[in-house]
């Protein structure tokens, strides 16, 4: 039972209520009654920038308390009042020694100010259990997550051996699966995908003691029923189809002269044959003898009579024997067709588990991810007390903001605290939240907790809760809150989703006007789309030159879905002379010299591919800024443009460049591109991706590019604050701060689920119950088969998050909103709108806003702009980062034979190129003319010694199959012999080198000539051939 004297106070905080006012005030409240009370508080946040934003706010409120400064006499009076109110302790007389008090014990004692993100407060506990839960003692939190995972699924396959185990045959099946699929059948990509799974709460939700195990019996015999139903459909399917196909060639039957030509029955046995069975309108009406053919076929009693004896005779049969298929099998043909996309990477997953563990174990550390489950688990089995007394931690208050982001682990482990507190200690919790501004589902956060989730979990506390709902906004104009009120109340009466939780959501959405001292406006614009621009780049760009001279950069704002939409408006403005800042858009990749970069990188790496050379040819004209660059492009040129002024990069030299260590590439090719004059900010910061790569991968090029490949757009460049810059930034990211000028465009996106969108279920229909719980992609094939149920809560969850983005989105303006969208057509036969762009369209020309005006279903307009001017000591700088002169270190650093070493290499690598296009001693001269241009006769001279020796080994014999650098997984690692001689019962493998003999090269060759006679099961004799001296050692 609930002590008297405890509290559980509850705030909805709607956008703009000044709800980190409130909580600081409540903090305040606390420690001005009992000051000595300030270690047993802890105040939770969701984000580091909050939690010291919260710290700031009390210190300074502290600090002008004490000095009696007036613009906290209203917070003082209210201090007094409220604790006056709840407690009935009047303090105004020991008021001003008790603020001094507070504030003295919480600087001398900072470490015990006890406001941290949720994530902070976990660790702290889990640090305090190491031992029970046998965790290393000075363990670090790992945040990179996704390299941690990399390295787990690249461990697990290293332990492929060929055939030779269920795990390795396993994999084999799932390569030539993916094959068989023509898809990619790089499995690491895929089992990646699916393994950032494991560290996500719906997943441990699913699994919360990680029974999930490789079960190879279970799911090869599960995949054995799952292909059965998969292919029964479409088997039986194809039968019928043929069979009505033969009769009706055998008629020679026109099946357009039927009812609605071939949109009809044509069309039915399209899909069929694609096994999407659909029975339209028209095939209905025909079905039940509503019509057959046309008044027109009708006068043609040959035709009428054909049709009608064919429909009687097997069309119709046909028809009603497909649609009984359909029926019967096809929930259970989709439903085997979902999970058999992922059937193969799910029975890897805790083997992949098993290797994260192994990685943590061996490297000291937890990730960031198994925070909120492992504190779950504690408060589970541990006594609340206990927890307290070994975490060191005297809690008697609880303060949570952000409660709607919250997830159901992070809850669990959260719940038996306050309970403690709540039944026990005679203490207080706090709970700040708003469920409209819930937009982090896709991470855990769990809006229905803040509805329904306190009042089960708290029920003797719910009862007597206090409520305190903050319903006035101090954030936007007037005209800014009446259109929000207008918009989203609309969107409540308007949506007929089935689903209590979308009016409870929206159930508080009007709110009161404090911000009287400006003038608002709202503008929302349908754009005409058009195929030669991009017409929201054009309309943002004149929104924000038509105030340039009454509103300074820095007062604009604009709020995209995507990282992408951010880039490509940060580029375009940029283009304009207008600067920007957001550490999301300002992307490396997308910065042209870093693009050159990267373009150079491959073509050295790949300099017989057109494709890389067509790329790199492309941004280097750019680079060049050249008249009518398409044209040129476009004009057949003996020599590509970058071969033309930099020879370094022709087709024959760039194995000079190819053998280079991935940092001495880069400050080379940015010499050789005069990169290095032009020292921006985006090359320093792509310099220290490169020099992070290199320290914690190694380097290769190669390597480091496949690295770029999938990193490249978490990249960009973080300019400083204050300055005078748009602020481009994701709505997510928004979410908490305020904007004077807020613009929204490509309101446009879809309110359905991602592609890429994934749930975990369960079923208890055979064979799936085998699996206990597996992943399925959120599609329209999901709504098809037996998981429709699950489909359709995700669809209707979905469109309450897209409304909740919304409402964060528009509720970030002070002043002035501009909303950019494009025409649309309504929605034929569907009840609520599909798309951003079709909501607003039908939820805008409803509002009743005195003196709005919506022009030709194109304009909508309320309120007026301000008379603002811009003070010239309000503007800060434009956006000037400071440029630091490229350095190349290698200039004043000489290493040691380097000149002599680089050249040898580079004749090396020509030699190894020329004996790759060589499988005859007649093709000697051509693969030498092809190939190099100087020194012909060293090298015809090293060339024919080569071919000697193969003559005298007979490896020119046509008994040998010759084949170049082909690969050979063994153990996880790719490997590539320079030349493999195959015959009937042989292998022999080469491999060249340059320079000194090294014991390195012998291992090498012994882990080649292993893998290889395992690759190709045959006896194997393995040789090095150091093409510098000629000499062919064989390795025992």
């Amino acid at each position: 039972m609930q002590n008297e004297s405890s509290f559980l106070k509850l705030f909805k905080a709607s956008a703009g209520s000044g709800k980190t006012y409130t909580l600081a005030k409540e903090y305040l409240k606390i420690i001005l009654l009992n000051p000595y009370d300030y270690n047993k508080i802890l105040a939770v946040t969701f984000t580091k920038k909050a939690t010291a934003e919260m710290k700031s706010r009390i210190i300074e409120f502290l600090s002008k308390l004490e000095k009696n400064d007036t613009a906290v006499a209203n917070l003082k009076a209210a201090i007094i009042s409220e604790i006056m109110e709840e407690k009935n302790i009047d303090i105004a007389a020991v008021f001003d020694k008790n603020v001094s008090t507070a504030l003295q014990l919480i600087l001398h004692d900072y470490s015990n100010f006890n406001i941290s993100t949720i994530d902070s407060f976990f660790q702290s506990i889990i640090r305090s259990f190491a031992k029970e839960l046998d965790l290393p003692i000075g363990m670090e939190v790992e945040l990179d997550t996704e390299s941690v995972l990399q390295h787990a699924v690249q461990a697990m396959l290293k332990e492929y051996k060929s055939g030779k185990d269920d795990f390795s045959r396993w994999l084999e099946e799932y390569v030539f699966d993916l094959i068989e699929e023509d898809k990619s059948w790089r499995v690491e990509k895929n089992i990646n995908q699916l393994a950032e799974q494991l560290l996500k709460d719906d997943y441990l939700q699913h699994i919360p003691d990680n029974t999930h195990s490789f079960d190879i019996t279970t799911y090869k015999e599960v995949l054995t029923q799952l292909k059965k139903l998969y292919f029964n459909y479409q088997n039986t399917l194809d039968a019928l189809t043929v069979e009505v196909q033969k009769k009706i060639e055998n008629d020679n039957l026109d099946l357009s002269l039927f009812y609605q030509g071939n949109k009809s029955i044509t069309s039915f046995i399209k899909n069929t044959s694609a096994y999407d069975v659909q029975a339209n309108s028209y095939l209905l009406k025909m079905l039940n003898g509503e019509s057959l053919f046309s008044k027109e076929v009708a006068k043609n009693a040959v035709q009428a009579s054909a049709l009608t004896q064919a429909w009687e005779s097997y069309i119709k049969s046909y028809i009603t024997a497909v649609l009984a298929v359909k029926e019967a099998q096809e929930q259970g043909y989709y439903a085997a067709e979902i999970v058999l996309k992922n059937i193969y990477a799910l029975a890897l997953l805790e083997l992949v588990n098993s290797k994260i563990k192994e990685y943590k174990k061996d490297k000291n550390l937890i990730l960031i991810s198994d925070t909120n489950q492992i504190v779950s688990l504690i408060a589970k089995h541990e006594e609340v007390p206990f927890i307290f007394e070994k975490s060191a931690t005297f809690l008697k208050y609880i303060l949570i903001d952000e409660f709607q982001d919250t997830s159901t682990l992070q809850w669990q482990g959260m719940l038996p605290l306050l309970l403690e507190i709540l039944q026990n200690i005679n203490g207080l919790v706090l709970i700040v939240g708003d469920a409209k501004q819930s937009i982090y589902r896709w991470r855990g956060g769990k809006m229905d907790l803040i509805i329904d989730g306190i009042k089960s979990g708290l029920p003797d506390s719910w009862k007597n809760r206090i409520d305190k709902p903050l319903k006035d906004n101090f954030r936007s104009a007037k005209e800014i809150v009446d259109f929000n009120n207008a918009f989203f109340t609309t969107v409540k009466n308007t949506i007929t989703l089935e689903n209590t939780l979308f009016k409870e959501v929206l159930e508080d959405v009007n709110q009161g006007v404090k911000k009287n001292d400006k003038k608002g406006f709202v503008q929302c614009k349908w754009l005409k789309k058009s195929d030669d621009e991009d017409v929201f780049l054009s309309e943002i760009l004149h929104t924000i030159q038509s105030q340039k001279k009454t509103r300074p950069y820095k007062d604009f704002a604009i709020l995209v879905r995507t990282n992408t939409k951010g880039a490509l408006i940060a580029n375009y403005l940029q283009q304009h002379n207008i600067p920007v800042v957001s550490a999301e858009s300002l992307l490396l990749h997308q910065h042209l010299p870093v693009a050159l970069l990267i373009a150079a990188m491959e073509y050295v790496l790949h300099p017989d591919e057109d494709f890389y050379a067509v790329k790199l040819n492309y941004h280097y004209a750019k680079f060049l800024q050249l008249e009518d660059i398409e044209k040129y492009l476009a004009t057949p040129q003996k020599k590509y443009l970058f071969e033309e002024n930099i020879e370094a990069l022709s087709k024959y030299k760039t194995s000079a460049l190819a053998g280079l260590e991935i940092s001495e590439l880069m400050f080379t090719l940015m010499q050789l591109l005069q990169l290095d004059i032009h020292s921006d900010n985006y090359l320093l910061r792509f310099q220290d991706v490169v020099f992070n790569y290199v320290q914690k991968q190694g380097g290769a090029a190669a390597d480091f590019l496949d690295f770029w490949e999938q990193k490249k757009d978490k990249f960009s460049i973080i300019p400083p604050e204050g300055i005078d810059a748009v602020t481009i930034s994701t709505i997510h990211k928004s979410k908490g701060l305020q904007y004077p000028i807020v613009i929204v465009p490509y309101a446009d996106w879809s309110m359905k689920p991602k592609s890429e969108t994934m749930i975990w279920l369960q079923s208890n229909v055979p064979p799936f119950q085998q699996l206990n719980t597996f992943p399925v992609e959120v599609n329209s094939k999901l709504e098809k088969s037996l998981f429709t149920e699950a489909y359709t809560k995700e669809l209707k969850q979905n469109y309450i998050d897209n409304i909740n983005v919304l409402y964060v989105a528009f509720t970030r303006a002070e002043e002035q909103l501009y909303i950019f969208t494009v025409e649309t057509k309504k929605d034929k036969g569907i009840e609520n709108p599909q798309s951003v762009n079709k909501l607003l369209s039908c939820i805008i020309p409803q509002l009743n806003l005195n003196d709005a005006t919506l022009t030709n279903n194109e304009v909508f307009s309320y309120g007026a702009l301000s008379n603002f001017e811009v003070k010239q000591n309000e503007i800060t700088s434009n956006l000037k980062m400071k440029s630091v002169q490229f350095h190349n270190f290698k200039n004043d650093i000489q290493l040691k034979r380097k000149t002599d070493y680089n050249a040898a290499q580079t004749k090396g690598n020509v030699v190894h190129e020329i004996l790759s296009k060589i499988k005859h001693p007649s093709h000697a001269e051509k693969a030498i003319a092809a190939t190099v241009k100087e020194e012909i006769h060293w090298y015809s001279d090293i060339i024919s010694k080569v071919i000697l020796l193969f003559q005298e080994l007979d490896w020119f014999n046509p008994k040998w199959q010759q084949l170049n650098e082909r690969n050979a997984i063994y153990k996880g690692s790719q490997l590539r012999a320079d030349r493999i001689l195959l015959s009937e019962k042989e292998c022999v493998i080469v491999d060249y080198k340059t320079g000194a003999k090294e014991n390195e090269h012998l291992k090498k060759m012994q882990t080649y000539k292993t893998a290889y006679a395992a690759f190709f099961n045959k006896p194997t004799t393995a040789f090095l051939l150091y093409t510098d001296t000629v000499e062919l050692i064989e390795v025992l």
